[in-house]
């Protein structure tokens, strides 16, 4: 395993929602347009993976969401603004009820913009974390595993 500088490295927690309307998932566009990510965020010290997510949902939507099931976790590092960052995110499906599809949801986040991407689109996207490209699609055409996915590189 390759040893890294400990002090350039940050690691965070966060819980995100897979919300699919109408064979539309729901993706948060990056301020950049480079890539996509799924609704949620940052789990704050102590705070439960689910409160978290739910939290996340109400802050960036102003709405309510409803936690379905856990889906898994996947492990994932990457590099932002020079520093690596090792991020550990949990997975659930989840729904916003009052969202109405094909309207886009208003983001209340500086710098969020909510989409809908097609069920077709999501392996030829830049969904990030990368595993999500299979694991979505998967998860659409009913295969329903636990996700437990360490893509660190070493």
């Amino acid at each position: 395993m390759m040893k890294r500088n400990v002090d350039n490295i940050k690691s965070i927690i966060i819980s995100r929602a897979v919300v699919v309307r109408d064979n539309h998932l729901l993706v948060c566009e990056s301020p950049d347009k480079s890539y996509y990510y799924l609704p949620g965020g940052h789990v704050e010290f102590c705070e439960p993976v689910k409160d978290a997510l739910l939290r996340e949902i109400e802050e960036e939507t102003k709405e309510s969401g409803v936690i379905k099931q856990y889906l898994g976790y996947i492990e994932c590092n990457f590099i932002y603004n020079n520093k690596e960052v090792f991020e550990l995110g949990h997975y659930f499906t989840a729904d916003i009820p009052t969202l109405k599809f094909p309207a886009i949801p208003e983001a209340y986040e500086e710098g969020l913009t909510f989409m809908w991407l097609h069920a077709n689109e999501v392996k030829s996207s830049n969904l990030k974390p990368e595993i999500l490209k299979t694991k979505v699609p998967e998860l659409l055409n009913g295969k329903n595993s636990i996700w437990n996915f360490n893509s660190i590189d070493r």
